[in-house]
Parts: structure tokens; C-alpha cells; sequence
């Protein structure tokens, strides 16, 4: 298993859409939205910078085809697996769009997989 990533972006990366909650006490984190947005809008591109190509899968890429993975290199990291996700990766457009359900400030920000799309 990986060691946690040491941020080296500046923080926070988005400060308008998303806040990250530190719990030292259990070392778990999580982002909640600071926006309201209804649903299937655009919450955040993935852009390069600060996203970069990895040829390695960890919990902190997002594969986007076989083999080919991104580290996010930004707060982005921070969101967490849900079964009903309130945000969806899209790898083809390199976008981070609102579920179904909307999205409105507190909602915790949640994706189907660690690993976003997962293909291979």
C-alpha cells in the first residue's frame, strides 16, 4: 500500500466548489460542496497542469483508459467512494460532473470508484 500523499499543490486547490475536512482523530478526510449545482453540471475540469500522466495506478490516479492513469495533483484527491456518488467522472472529456440527485452546499463530494473509471 501506498503512503499518503503529502499535499505539494497549494491549498486549498478550490476553494469556490469544495472544502476538505481533516479528522486527525480517525486520518480520514473528505470534501464537501460549497455550491449549489443541479444535476449533470459541470463541477470541476481536469486540466493539465495540475493533472499530470502517471503509468502507475495508485489510489490517488484516476484511470482514463488502459494502462493510462492521471494524478489529480490537487484537492480533487479528497473525494471519497460512495455506491450512489454524488459526482461523476467523465474520462473522455476530463471532467468531474454533478450526479443525478443535484448538488447543494455540505453534500459530502463522491465518486463511483477509488479509481474513477475503471477499465482495465
Amino acid at each position: 500500500m501506498s503512503a499518503p500523499i503529502k499535499p505539494h499543490w497549494h491549498q486549498p486547490s478550490h476553494p469556490d466548489i469544495q472544502e476538505v475536512i481533516v479528522n486527525d482523530t480517525n486520518f480520514s478526510t473528505k470534501s464537501v460542496s460549497k455550491v449549489e449545482l443541479p444535476a449533470f453540471a459541470l463541477f470541476a475540469k481536469l486540466s493539465f497542469p495540475p493533472c499530470t500522466m502517471s503509468s502507475e495506478a495508485s489510489y490517488a490516479t484516476v484511470q482514463i483508459d488502459h494502462g493510462k492513469h492521471i494524478d489529480l495533483n490537487s484537492d480533487l484527491l479528497y473525494l471519497n467512494h460512495s455506491c450512489e456518488p454524488s459526482l461523476e467522472v467523465d474520462a473522455e472529456t476530463f471532467e468531474i460532473r454533478v450526479g443525478p440527485n443535484g448538488l447543494r452546499p455540505g453534500d459530502e463530494l463522491t465518486v463511483r470508484k477509488y479509481s474513477s473509471s475503471i477499465v482495465d
